[in-house]
């Protein structure tokens, strides 16, 4: 699904033929993630900010959480949804409620497309904190940041697998490293506060989606490679 696996077959496996590894991206509906509102610049209400992702390792969140607590150390106003389940529930509301986060930082558990869909109609700004955990599991390229750049919603993320393929730093979104709260909130603070890079990132990353991340157009090209492999 990224050009960072079809890499890694390849040293891994160095007698298959370049050729035959094809990299066909996972997608969205871009109808369904569509802005039905005009983007409004951020105003004197808090910052809204949203993360989408089962409540794993890999996500990162409890480095986002760090994140929250350097922004409000700073005075900065804002909210942070983080949408999804898993085992690090208990542990990740533990640690909003020792950096003083509750009723700022919220663990809204698993919800409906149309319920994200909805929060991302609202949001000003989408991060996503992936790591690479100590066993190598990593993400290959999450399909919630696909959602927020079809949405219109600036995202940031870390330089983690395929990341960097869907989130282009200072194009399509910002990049920072991995396990690193103070550049994630130093990111947070640039967008906000930078409106022509605002504008910048999400006019480019939903350019990026529509071209290249497009779900109908991505099951017609899995299909071809199924019928090629049955014809022969």
């Amino acid at each position: 699904i990224s050009e960072y696996n079809k890499a890694t077959i390849l040293q891994k496996c160095p007698n298959i033929p370049e050729g035959k590894v094809q990299v066909i991206h996972c997608g969205i509906d871009q109808d369904l993630f569509s802005r039905k509102e005009n983007i409004s610049e951020p105003d004197n209400t808090p910052i809204q900010i949203t993360s989408v992702g089962s409540l794993i390792e890999k996500k990162g969140h409890e480095y986002l959480i760090s994140a929250c607590k350097e922004l409000k150390n700073q005075g900065i106003r804002f909210n942070c949804v983080i949408i999804g389940s898993g085992q690090l529930e208990s542990k990740l509301q533990q640690q909003i409620i020792n950096e003083n986060l509750e009723g700022i930082v919220t663990l809204t558990g698993k919800r409906s497309q149309d319920w994200i869909q909805d929060r991302l109609q609202h949001t000003d700004l989408f991060i996503l904190a992936c790591v690479q955990t100590p066993s190598a599991d990593q993400d290959g390229i999450p399909v919630s940041m696909m959602e927020a750049l079809s949405m219109e919603v600036p995202v940031i993320s870390t330089r983690v697998s395929g990341i960097p393929e869907l989130i282009k730093n200072e194009q399509t979104g910002l990049l920072v490293d991995e396990k690193d709260s103070d550049a994630i909130a130093q990111a947070a603070i640039r967008i906000m506060k930078d409106s022509k890079l605002r504008r910048t990132i999400v006019s480019n990353g939903k350019e990026l989606v529509d071209k290249e991340y497009n779900i109908f157009h991505n099951v017609l090209k899995l299909k071809q490679v199924f019928s090629e492999i049955i014809d022969e």
